[in-house]
């Protein structure tokens, strides 16, 4: 660690913000817009947090509590994928609450159905994020060309012809 993590305000608003180590919060991953305005963070065995405020202020998201282990946004975060420890990977949508209003990126988080069950240790996605890449511990990576809705196997050997253990995709 860096000697920073996030903290609880403790104000009764369920925000958290950036501060010293000793108010630590177990953030595993972070994902941000191009701008840094919307930011994503993931919490080990816990929900989501999300920011509309370049990162002064973040709320709890709609997200299950997890093991999460990695975290993507495409450029203006409306589409954000997550991996966790050992299952399918997640992703967040701004959902449509009427004519002409939306949440906000990051807030609701649904699991991706065709995903397969791995034990994820990275994702990343391209800045429309219509193209993803997740890998496992296990050697696996999977490919994605349509935001998460379906996933193609991908074999990547190491020198020797054998399945390395991927720990991060970028």
């Amino acid at each position: 660690s860096n000697g920073t993590a996030w903290y609880n305000t403790g104000d009764g608003t369920g925000q958290i913000k950036f501060a010293s180590i000793s108010n630590k919060i177990d953030n595993t991953a972070l994902a941000e817009s191009s701008t840094g305005e919307i930011s994503i963070i993931a919490t080990n065995n816990n929900v989501m947090w999300y920011s509309t405020n370049f990162g002064q202020t973040y709320l709890p998201s709609q997200s299950p509590k997890q093991n999460w282990t990695a975290l993507a946004a495409s450029a203006d975060a409306d589409y954000a994928y997550a991996t966790v420890k050992y299952g399918q990977i997640y992703r967040s949508l701004p959902a449509q609450l009427d004519d002409d209003k939306y949440t906000s990126p990051g807030y609701y988080w649904d699991i991706l159905e065709n995903s397969p069950n791995r034990s994820w240790t990275g994702i990343a996605t391209t800045q429309s994020g219509e193209c993803v890449i997740a890998c496992a511990s296990t050697g696996d990576i999977f490919i994605s060309e349509d935001y998460g809705d379906t996933w193609v196997y991908s074999f990547l050997p190491d020198k020797h012809g054998e399945s390395p253990v991927w720990t991060g995709v970028t």
